[in-house]
This record gives C-alpha cells, sequence and structure tokens, in this order.
C-alpha cells in the first residue's frame, strides 16, 4: 500500500509536503504511510483518491495483529483504569447517598 501512495504521489510530481497539506496532515504521516508504518484511515483514503487517483481500498492497508506480549500490558492497564473509575463512582454515589441534603 505504501508503495502505491508513493508511485503515484511522485506520478502527479507532488512533494510529500505537498501531499500532506492537500490532504490536511503532517509530512511525517505521508512517510509513516509510504513505508507502511501506518495506514491512512478511512479520511485520509478519500483524500488520497481526490489526490492520487484510485478507490479508496487502493490505500486500505491492513495492519499486522499486535503480538500477545504488547496486547496483554495494554489490556492490563485498561483494566486498571476501569477498576479505579468504578471504585470512584461507588465513591460518588456513597457519597450522595449519605449526603444531609440530597439534590431536589
Amino acid at each position: 500500500m505504501g508503495q502505491v501512495i508513493r508511485q503515484r504521489r511522485i506520478a502527479k510530481k507532488l512533494s510529500q509536503e505537498e501531499l500532506a497539506e492537500r490532504l490536511g496532515t503532517t509530512r511525517q504521516r505521508v512517510i509513516s504511510w509510504e513505508k507502511d508504518r501506518n495506514h491512512p484511515n478511512m479520511r485520509y483514503q478519500a483524500g488520497l483518491c481526490l489526490q492520487l487517483g484510485g478507490k479508496p481500498s487502493d490505500y486500505a492497508g491492513v495492519m499486522p495483529p499486535l503480538p500477545l506480549e504488547k496486547v496483554l500490558p495494554r489490556l492490563q492497564r485498561v483494566e486498571d483504569r476501569l477498576g479505579a473509575l468504578e471504585e470512584a463512582i461507588a465513591t460518588v454515589i456513597e457519597q450522595l447517598l449519605n449526603a444531609d441534603q440530597l439534590p431536589s
């Protein structure tokens, strides 16, 4: 997918900076697409179609799945944050129930 973007950009005689400006993004993002580090989201896919031609699926790369050793710590952080949020909500509810004056 990155090669498609690069080849079409060069064929249109656009620099990475010029393409980025036309898409409302940064040169670094265009570079990351061309090097297949990231893939454009649907908004940018539509912009690439307008600027470079083709159809959205030409620019919809498939990101490889994250390895399990990267996923598990992320899930643990989410679980920890949810636990902290549950505790905070429980505290607020308890304070409201025990308040001398409840809002009417």
